[in-house]
């Protein structure tokens, strides 16, 4: 059995609740509040299948885009039935798109690697809250908020500890990466640039996790490009296990 122990909802929950008054607070004191998206909360679906599999994936996107309506449209309590409903229930592959054929080719590349393992995978974004309608990071200043009034990542990656993280995020986001850690180090993969492919070393969670660029752009660099990256991704993570 992992080494992590149950009630990993409750314990989300609690890390939520702890900043959701200070965040409330801060984003509705500042005009245009109402431009931004609800944040993306995490919740298992089942804990238990979760606890016991052998291999555990996060893969991160950007940020949302009309998650939950307008920002204090939704309690804590339904967005995890958002997260439960788009994500643990599929509905996120019927909204399509390059990221989510991307993280379903991926899932079950990975899959694939482990055939007699048993591998669960969960979705996170870098930033939290997104734009509401529109793609693409929220204004500076609400981006800023999140990052200190909501400042989970390195909790969550404590409480759920996945052995694989892949951040299709692209190199324009690797300054929220770090400002979410003391250390992260971004090391090329050998035959790509730093800005295509990189490993990232973080101090706070010293397991595997690569960045490459958001599927939007791999697939406009073609689908041989896009293979190179996937199949590089996927011989990394055989070599280490």
């Amino acid at each position: 059995m992992s080494s992590i122990t149950s009630g990993l909802n409750e314990r989300l929950d609690e890390l939520y609740r702890i900043y959701w008054p200070g965040l409330t607070e801060a984003l509705m004191d500042v005009k245009g509040y109402q431009e931004v998206t609800n944040p993306l909360l995490l919740h298992l679906r089942d804990e238990e299948q979760y606890i016991l599999s052998d291999y555990k994936v996060m893969i991160f996107g950007q940020e949302t885009n009309d998650w939950g309506q307008n920002f204090g449209a939704r309690t804590i309590s339904q967005l995890y039935e958002d997260y439960n409903g788009f994500f643990h229930q599929g509905d996120c592959y019927k909204y399509g798109g390059h990221f989510w054929n991307s993280f379903k080719s991926y899932s079950n590349a990975i899959q694939s690697l482990f055939p007699d393992k048993s591998v669960s995978f969960l979705w996170n974004n870098v930033i939290k809250i997104g734009r509401l309608g529109k793609p693409g990071s929220p204004e500076e200043l609400f981006t800023k908020i999140q990052l200190e009034l909501l400042p989970v990542l390195k909790e969550e990656l404590r409480i759920l500890n996945p052995d694989l993280i892949l951040f299709f995020s692209g190199p324009r986001y690797d300054r929220f990466i770090q400002e979410q850690f003391q250390h992260v180090e971004f090391t090329p993969v050998q035959g790509y640039r730093q800005t295509e492919l990189s490993r990232i070393h973080i101090k706070e969670y010293p397991k595997l996790a690569y960045r490459t660029y958001h599927p939007n752009y791999l697939y406009r660099r073609g689908r041989e490009y896009n293979e190179h990256i996937k199949q590089a991704i996927l011989s990394a993570i055989s070599s280490v296990e």
